[in-house]
């Protein structure tokens, strides 16, 4: 930890940081506080991500939505081996060390990226790149018509996951991470006919109360939405087994949705963490 901080400060260079065996990603010593997390911790969300490394296995489809520098997608490629990996990431910011990791790791036939940003609706959409990386995010609405200046907002694709998986013909995924500063409910929004054909085993879903907000969404409205579609509804102990969530307890982080038909993965996951 000394040592990032002083590199930080003076040499700025690189840090490679092994996460599980023979799967690598590079840090930089720049305005990402994940990286540094990373740095420190190497696993900085690890109930989420042992749930990944758990549930994921070879023949198994993953989708990353807000892949950022690819932590879940490298992840993800340490278990899957004949399924596949999409990652999804529009910012021309983060999108050059996204493709340093996957090359580092000998990953380009197992990753794919799309450049793209996932919403509700196909089309274009304000990309606002102006904070450090790890927020780059779809403009809020109470923002969209403030006329910007410089290169802090772009204008950016967007695609519905339900468009995206008919498309290429996936009959079924094990997992999908949403992670997108607020706009989680204009994804799943775009997923709901793939939701309701049963498709989507899991999804681990980022819930901060503040960035959802700037969209006008509660976590009881995404919460319900996911019920809605037969997932039941899961969060993190401190010892990082998963149990039912209670609004009361819940920490607006990150939520697990596991599909009723599915409790082989939340009895599989709790029996391998104990």
């Amino acid at each position: 930890m000394i040592w990032w901080k002083i590199n930080r400060r003076f040499f700025k260079l690189p840090c490679i940081v092994e996460l599980v065996h023979n799967i690598k990603i590079i840090c930089y010593p720049n305005d990402s506080l994940y990286s540094t997390l990373i740095v420190y911790l190497i696993l900085p969300e690890y109930g989420e991500m042992k749930f990944l490394l758990e549930i994921l296995n070879k023949d198994d489809n993953f989708i990353d939505i807000g892949a950022n520098m690819g932590i879940y997608s490298l992840l993800a490629s340490s278990k899957i081996e004949k399924g596949r990996i999409f990652s999804f990431e529009p910012s021309p910011k983060i999108l050059p060390q996204l493709y340093e990791n996957i090359a580092l790791n000998n990953k380009k036939n197992c990753i794919r990226v799309i450049e793209k940003a996932v919403s509700g609706k196909e089309g274009y959409i304000n990309f606002d790149v102006s904070d450090s990386p790890d927020y780059n995010h779809i403009v809020y609405p109470k923002e969209a018509e403030v006329s910007f200046a410089g290169d802090s907002v772009l204008r950016v694709g967007t695609i519905t996951l339900d468009k995206f998986i008919s498309g290429k013909n996936i009959k079924n995924i094990k997992l999908i991470k949403i992670d997108v500063e607020g706009a989680e409910l204009l994804v799943l929004k775009g997923l709901q006919k793939t939701l309701e054909e049963k498709k989507v085993a899991a999804l681990i879903v980022e819930i901060s109360k503040w960035t959802i907000s700037r969209f006008g969404t509660t976590v009881e409205e995404i919460v319900y939405f996911l019920r809605k579609y037969g997932f039941d509804i899961y969060m993190f102990d401190k010892n990082f087994n998963l149990i039912e969530l209670s609004s009361g307890k819940n920490q607006g982080w990150n939520i697990i949705a596991i599909h009723k038909s599915r409790n082989d993965i939340i009895k599989r996951f709790n029996r391998n963490t104990k």
